[in-house]
C-alpha cells in the first residue's frame, strides 16, 4: 500500500516527471532502421526546389545495378530500369507502421544476387543483410541495433521525413566545370574524395548564392561516389542558371561535408557545354601515328590507293593554312580550288580554356594572354562565296573594354560530346564573323580538341571528318 501511495504522491506533486517517463516509454517503442526512401521524399525537407526529383530512368540496365557506380541508392526493378531513391537511416516512432508502407523487411538472412555486364565483363555480386536493400521496394527497411550517426524521422501520417539534423564538416578544396561526356555541366570537385575515403554518397545538395538549393540523384547527377553534374534540360539547370553555386554538400551515412565555392552557372545553352582546355586540332590530326586509321576510314569509300593517299593529304593539309583575311582573299580569290583554310589558333594563342562563361587564352610559354567573362550577343549567319550556308555562329561578347582582339568569340554548334572537337572565331569586331570567304576573318576557322584527349576520341573525330568530306561526296 505504501508503494501505491508514493506513486500517487509523485503524480500529484510532480506531474512533469510522469510526462517524461511516458515520453521515454514511447521512445522505447520506436525503432531505427535503414530505409529505402524515394528521392522526392528524401529531399523534400532538404532543398528549396523539389521539381525533377522523380525516379531516374536508365536505358543501360547495368549502371543502376552496379554498386560501385550507384552506391548509396536503391532500385526497385530487378532488371535495372530505374534508380528509385536513397538508402538512409530513419527513426520510426511506432515499429508497427513499417509493414504498412509498402516495403519489405530486410534481415541478416536476406540476400540478392546481381549479375551485370560492364565493358564486356560479366560480374556477379551477392548483396547480403542490410546491403540487400540495394534491390528492394521503396520503404523496405532493415532494423538497426543502435542509434545511427545521422537519421531522418518519419511522420507516418503524412509519409514525410524530417531534415537531417547535423552540423556539416567544412572541407577545403575547389570545384569547377570540366568537360565530361556524362553530363552537359560536370563539376570537378577537388579535395572531397580524400575526405569521403571510399564511403558511399547518399545525397548531394547544391546551394546557390540566392539560397536556391537542389538535390542530385545517382547516375543522372552523381556517379562513382563524388563526381557530379547535370543536363541542360534538367530542373537543376533551370533552377541554377544565371546564378552562382556557393556550396556543395555531400551527405553520407556517417557525416555531412560542405565545401564553400563560387561557380557561375551560365544562362546560355552552348558555352558551358564547351567547358574544357583546348589545343589545335589539325596538328594532332596530322600525326603519323594516326595515318593508318585515316586510310582505313578513307578506304571505306575510296578503294584506289593513290586516290586514298590524295584524300589523306588533302584532309590533313588543306586546313593548315597560314593566310587569313585580305591576304587569303588575294591569294585564293581568283582560284578557289587552291584555297587552304587556316584552322590554327591566331593572335598568339596556344591553349584556350573555357569554364562556364569565362574564356582564357595562353601562349606557348604558358603566359596568360586574356581572361574575360562573356555573354551571348546574337547569331552570325554563315556565308561562303556569297551563299547562305543555312547555319549560324553563336556570338559572345565581353564587357571588358580592354579585350581587343578577344572582344568577340563565335562558335559553331560543334561540341566534344557530339562531334569530338570545337570550331570558333574571335576578333575585335562582330562584323564579318560569319563570312568564311570575305572580310578580316576570311579563310580562317579555328579548330580545337581537348588537351589530354583519348585515342578513341580523336579516331572518332577522324572518322566523322572523313564521313563528311569523303563519304558526303557519294550522296
Amino acid at each position: 500500500m505504501k508503494k501505491i501511495i508514493s506513486i500517487l504522491l509523485v503524480a500529484v506533486l510532480c506531474p512533469s516527471l510522469l510526462a517524461v517517463a511516458e515520453t521515454e516509454a514511447a521512445k522505447e517503442q520506436g525503432i531505427y532502421v535503414l530505409m529505402n526512401i524515394p528521392y522526392d521524399k528524401f529531399y523534400a525537407s532538404e532543398v528549396s526546389v523539389t521539381e525533377g526529383l522523380d525516379t531516374v530512368s536508365s536505358a543501360t540496365l547495368n549502371k543502376p545495378r552496379t554498386g560501385g557506380l550507384a552506391g548509396g541508392s536503391y532500385h526497385v526493378d530487378p532488371a535495372g530500369s530505374d534508380i528509385s531513391g536513397i538508402i538512409f537511416p530513419v527513426y520510426v516512432e511506432d515499429a508497427n507502421i513499417l509493414s504498412t508502407l509498402g516495403g519489405i523487411e530486410i534481415t541478416d538472412e536476406s540476400s540478392v544476387e546481381i549479375t551485370v555486364t560492364n565493358r564486356g565483363k560479366e560480374t556477379t555480386t551477392v548483396y547480403e543483410g542490410k546491403d540487400a536493400l540495394f534491390e528492394a521496394p521503396s520503404y523496405s527497411w532493415y532494423a538497426l541495433d543502435g542509434v545511427p550517426a545521422l537519421y531522418k524521422t518519419l511522420d507516418a501520417a503524412a509519409l514525410s521525413f524530417s531534415a537531417i539534423e547535423a552540423e556539416a564538416q567544412s572541407v577545403e578544396g575547389q570545384a569547377s566545370f570540366v568537360y565530361d561526356r556524362h553530363a552537359d555541366m560536370t563539376l570537378s570537385v577537388e579535395g572531397i574524395s580524400e575526405v569521403l575515403n571510399g564511403a558511399n554518397v547518399s545525397a548531394v545538395i547544391l546551394t546557390a548564392d540566392d539560397g536556391t538549393s537542389v538535390g542530385l540523384r545517382h547516375i543522372a547527377n552523381l556517379w562513382r561516389g563524388s563526381q557530379i553534374g547535370f543536363a541542360y534540360d534538367s530542373a537543376i539547370y533551370k533552377a541554377l542558371k544565371g546564378k552562382r553555386i556557393s556550396e556543395i554538400k555531400y551527405i553520407t551515412l556517417d557525416a555531412v561535408y560542405a565545401m564553400q565555392v563560387d561557380i557561375a552557372v551560365s544562362d546560355d545553352a552552348l558555352l558551358p557545354r564547351l567547358t574544357g582546355t583546348y589545343i589545335e586540332l589539325f596538328p594532332e590530326f596530322a600525326k603519323e601515328e594516326y595515318k593508318d586509321y585515316w586510310m582505313e576510314c578513307i578506304k571505306a569509300y575510296e578503294q584506289d590507293d593513290a586516290a586514298a593517299e590524295a584524300y589523306y593529304t588533302a584532309l590533313t593539309q588543306s586546313f593548315m593554312g597560314t593566310l587569313k583575311g585580305q591576304a587569303a582573299i588575294d591569294a585564293f580569290g581568283g582560284d578557289p580550288e587552291s584555297m587552304v583554310f587556316d584552322c590554327f589558333f591566331e593572335n598568339g594563342i596556344s591553349k584556350l580554356v573555357i569554364s562556364g562563361d569565362v574564356i582564357k587564352g595562353y601562349d606557348a610559354q604558358g603566359n596568360e594572354l586574356f581572361d574575360h567573362a562573356y555573354a551571348f550577343e546574337g547569331e552570325a549567319p554563315v556565308s561562303f562565296f556569297g551563299m547562305d550556308m543555312g547555319i549560324a555562329l553563336r556570338v559572345y561578347k565581353t564587357a571588358d573594354e580592354d579585350a581587343g582582339a578577344y572582344r568577340y568569340f563565335s562558335f559553331t554548334d560543334d561540341t566534344l560530346a557530339e562531334t569530338f572537337h570545337i570550331e570558333f572565331r574571335y576578333g575585335e569586331s562582330m562584323e564579318a564573323l560569319g563570312d568564311y570567304s570575305d572580310g578580316e576573318y576570311a579563310y580562317w576557322l579555328a579548330a580545337g580538341i581537348n588537351e589530354g584527349y583519348r585515342e578513341n576520341q580523336i579516331k572518332s573525330c577522324i572518322k566523322l571528318f572523313v564521313d563528311e568530306n569523303v563519304g558526303g561526296e557519294e550522296e
